[in-house]
């Protein structure tokens, strides 16, 4: 789910994708780390670092919709 949400956040805004793509350079396995591990990977710390440096970051809305749905997902 978070690769993906991570590609999607890259090709919506060039900016990020910038970050994103450090995060893929620095990890590039990540797809097989933990549900956090590539949340905290993928997701929060480019939108962290987007945010620090940015003058025109705005604010991304992102609704997950049937999370609670998935079964055998490691959490670790």
């Amino acid at each position: 789910m978070f690769p993906t949400l991570a590609h999607q956040l890259a090709a919506g805004h060039t900016d990020l994708n910038r970050f994103i793509g450090d995060a893929l350079i620095e990890l590039p396995d990540i797809d097989y780390a933990g549900v956090l591990n590539q949340f905290q990977t993928l997701v929060a710390a480019p939108l962290d670092a987007w945010y620090a440096e940015s003058r025109i970051a705005g604010h991304i809305l992102t609704i997950l919709d049937g999370v609670d749905e998935c079964q055998g997902v490691e959490t670790s």
